[in-house]
């Protein structure tokens, strides 16, 4: 959304503020933190946003690694590149600065990413569950990720892919 102003005086008009956002409608919101002013937004385009009520100069894509730059050299579309489509999303804002604070899983991936958003950036973990071994002791591809959340501490990941199958992970700990 763009305001515009016309007061030069030619009569031109001049951008007075905007706002942007996702370029795909979204598909998952959620608040963000226990004041209720940020929202956590994921979308059609694969983004994941975080928007200020306040201020929209605190609002921002996190990144997913230099996708534009690595899609210019590739000579790729940048879509190729992302990942698959948010399905799901969990944060803790406990020591938010320490550790990677947001998870999500996405649309038939088997791993769970997590997300800095005190830096705006893809977390370094990628969770996966253990592999299944099948009847004939060869790895069972993984299914995908349907739930994640984190816990209050802002420590440990649960995450599932069936209804009876859950696995938790230890993001990140003090004492390591």
């Amino acid at each position: 959304m763009k305001q515009w102003i016309f007061d030069n005086r030619d009569g031109t008009k001049r951008l007075l503020r905007f706002r942007a956002g996702h370029s795909a409608p979204p598909t998952q919101v959620t608040f963000y933190g226990e004041g209720g002013k940020r929202l956590l937004s994921a979308g059609g385009d694969r983004a994941l946003r975080v928007f200020s009520a306040i201020q929209d100069q605190q609002s921002r894509e996190l990144s997913q690694s230099h996708v534009e730059r690595r899609a210019k050299k590739l000579k790729l579309a940048e879509l190729e590149l992302k990942l698959p489509e948010i399905s799901g999303i969990a944060w803790g804002e406990t020591r938010e600065r320490d550790w990677a604070n947001i998870v999500s899983c996405h649309v038939g991936e088997p791993r769970a990413y997590t997300w800095r958003l005190a830096d705006g950036i893809l977390g370094e973990h990628a969770l996966t569950p253990p592999a299944k071994i099948g009847a004939r002791g060869v790895a069972e591809k993984g299914k995908p990720i349907c739930a994640v959340a984190v816990s209050a501490c802002g420590c440990v990941l649960y995450k599932s892919f069936s209804p009876i199958a859950r696995f938790q992970h230890l993001i990140a700990s003090p004492f390591n």
